[in-house]
């Protein structure tokens, strides 16, 4: 596996398992339960694939969803991240973390949009695009274009950032082009529906 010569990422893989045990995704493959754990794992593999390096982007991949997937388990907070990990991924994590009881999940878009870091919306920008295909390859078509939707403040922030010279999506070979073109190939599938 492509982290398994790395110490800090077999643990956070391990956290991960903890944390989303008996946690599944929301969609079926032929009836069957689909593990949680994979989705984080897909989101982590597709920044490898564009070229991220940086091991704090990647485990923040890894645990986007901990904290958000148990908000009513103390025991994976910002804090509890920041001791096992440091603050850096606990601050990506927390940004990429929406609390649905303080925060619409709009506003929470636009909040992440305007002030998260260029991690955070790297990060998002993956989730997202992971999510819609997982939608698209699970019979829920009309929901992918809605959701897909639903995220333009995050498109938009991405490819304004892009622009920016001392973004981190002019480094790494110019990361923006490779989610451009991923995200094309996911548009004309969405237009076809």
């Amino acid at each position: 596996m492509w982290f398994s010569k790395d110490l800090t990422f077999d643990f956070a893989l391990n956290f991960l398992m903890v944390a989303h045990e008996n946690q599944y995704r929301k969609s079926l493959i032929n009836g069957e339960k689909i593990p949680y754990i994979l989705h984080p794992i897909e989101v982590a593999q597709k920044l490898i694939n564009i070229g991220i390096t940086d091991t704090n982007v990647l485990i923040s991949a890894l645990l986007h969803d901990v904290i958000e997937e148990n908000l009513s388990n103390k025991k994976y907070t910002k804090i509890s991240i920041e001791k096992k990990f440091n603050k850096k991924i606990a601050d990506i994590v927390e940004e990429l973390t929406h609390y649905p009881d303080l925060i619409s999940k709009e506003k929470y878009l636009e909040n992440l949009a305007s002030e998260g870091s260029d991690a955070a919306i790297l990060i998002k920008i993956l989730d997202r695009l992971c999510n819609v295909k997982d939608f698209i390859l699970y019979n829920n078509s009309e929901y992918a274009v809605t959701y897909y939707k639903k995220a333009s403040v995050i498109w938009n922030s991405f490819y304004i950032r892009a622009k920016e010279s001392d973004s981190i999506f002019f480094e790494e070979n110019l990361l923006y082009k490779k989610i451009d073109e991923e995200t094309f190939d996911l548009e004309s599938k969405l237009a076809r529906i």
